[in-house]
């Protein structure tokens, strides 16, 4: 006879979407500081893994309308902030971010935030 384990309950998909909060860290670096929203305290809500924040370089004139596509590279965070470092020559450049919340158990992610900028310092 086999023991089998009981089934841990699902955890369902996060409910709310993190609130970005980037700031110029030293050169070269842009620092997420991020919450739940509506939260006055930083980090992620209870049962969530972490932060998947997608973010892309802007070129001039360039504003981001679809997360999916247009922010392409990603992060991963389970602690904020995130730090995000760029090279020399990315300093003045502007970047775009959203951020959403992922349950690592079930790999089930939330929806994403609003889509922030900051400039490379």
């Amino acid at each position: 006879m086999h023991n089998k384990k009981p089934r841990r309950p699902e955890i369902p998909a996060p409910s709310t979407v993190p609130e970005l909060e980037p700031r110029a860290g030293v050169p070269r670096q842009i620092v997420v500081d991020y919450r739940d929203n509506g939260s006055s305290h930083r980090g992620k809500p209870a049962d969530v893994h972490g932060l998947e924040l997608r973010w892309a370089k802007a070129p001039p004139g360039f504003v981001p309308k679809n997360i999916e596509k247009d922010l392409i590279e990603s992060a991963f965070d389970t602690k904020s902030p995130l730090i995000l470092t760029f090279e020399e020559g990315d300093r003045g450049a502007r970047i775009y971010m959203a951020g959403r919340w992922e349950i690592e158990r079930e790999g089930v992610k939330g929806k994403f935030g609003d889509i922030v900028s900051a400039i490379v310092p």
